[in-house]
């Protein structure tokens, strides 16, 4: 049963607020409604309940907020703790909101870049976020970086805006997961996707296939080269580092695109950060 404790006498055309009692049952049905859900942190989830169950939930003024077409867009967690508390408690409740403002949410667990694109529908949802980093400090530099300084942090609607401005980085994503465990799948996924958009681009996934098979290619193959250091860097004990993986990535995918050799592939800190070739 859910409950009404108060309605505030506003037009429903507009967003409004209530406070509701909400049990399982309920719960369960605002739940149904939603398509896309984000990640489910059971952790969290089990600590809600079990205060519930010890009756420290207090009404507080963070809503559970749905959207026109019904669909909770905050408040799944405590909706899933209801469930499994088995007991009915308060909530404030504002429906009515634009579907869009969830990129804009941030509650009592700030919401990550890969939970918005989780939301989104988005396929492989985490390295999808980390990846729209490299690729927003490349449209405002023009430069690859690994490091962050290039843009700071990046908003979730920065991260959403990326996407939508770069769709085809959702490919490369797909295409470079299989490749997690040798390199960081965001960064080859980036750096893929934009050197597919220079000259040569059209050798880019030739030279993802290599990577990722290995056999029968030349020692002096681009592509055999990052494996191979990527491969021992897996197996050491002190593996390459994430800016150093990038300029190596960076080179050989250059390297490989203007149809050139390279006996031996590396690159050291003292030097300049290779850049991407257009």
């Amino acid at each position: 049963m859910s409950a009404v404790l108060e309605r505030p006498q506003q037009a429903r055309t507009a967003p409004f607020a209530t406070v509701e009692m909400i049990g399982p049952e309920v719960a369960q049905r605002y739940l149904a409604v939603n398509q896309i859900n984000r990640p489910l942190r059971k952790a969290y989830v089990a600590r809600l309940a079990a205060a519930m169950k010890r009756g420290e939930w207090a009404l507080t003024g963070e809503p559970i907020k749905f959207d026109k077409d019904g669909r909770a867009i905050d408040g799944q967690h405590r909706l899933h703790a209801v469930i499994l508390s088995e007991i009915e408690v308060p909530f404030m409740v504002v429906r009515g909101l634009d579907p869009a403002i969830f990129r804009h949410l941030d509650t009592g667990r700030v919401r990550s870049g890969a939970d918005v694109m989780a939301l989104r529908g988005e396929k492989y949802a985490s390295a999808l976020a980390s990846a729209t980093r490299y690729v927003a400090a490349h449209d405002i530099t023009g430069t690859f970086r690994i490091d962050g300084k290039a843009v700071g942090s990046i908003t979730n609607a920065q991260r959403v805006a990326v996407v939508d401005r770069h769709p085809g980085l959702r490919e490369w994503i797909e295409d470079t997961y299989r490749a997690r465990y040798m390199i960081s799948n965001p960064m080859l996924a980036a750096v893929c996707y934009l050197s597919s958009r220079g000259v040569g681009g059209q050798r880019v996934h030739t030279f993802l296939a290599e990577f990722l098979d290995g056999s029968a290619l030349a020692p002096t193959n681009p592509a055999w080269l990052l494996r191979e250091k990527m491969l021992v860097s897996r197996a050491s004990k002190r593996p390459i580092k994430k800016v150093e993986a990038a300029a190596l990535t960076i080179k050989a995918l250059n390297y490989y695109r203007a149809g050139r050799e390279l006996k031996i592939l590396k690159w050291s800190n003292r030097e300049d950060h290779p850049e991407i070739d257009q």
